[in-house]
């Protein structure tokens, strides 16, 4: 399922649960910068990946509790 926000909003791509973020998906933002990773009950959750515009690695890392978006 994919869910798209519109405007100057994220847009998400990845798995849902009762219309949350849930699973492995990518939520890139209106500026060009992006991760890739998992997401639980609509916040980052466990390991991701960020990106910036040129597709290049800003960092790796965890997350367990830090609000998406």
């Amino acid at each position: 399922m994919k869910v798209k926000f519109i405007d100057s909003l994220p847009i998400y791509e990845g798995k849902t649960k009762n219309n949350l973020l849930d699973g492995v998906g990518t939520l890139k933002t209106s500026k060009g910068k992006y991760f890739e990773g998992n997401f639980k009950n609509n916040k980052y959750h466990g390991e991701g990946v960020y990106y910036n515009i040129n597709n290049n690695l800003i960092k790796i890392t965890t997350f367990v509790w830090q609000m998406c978006g």
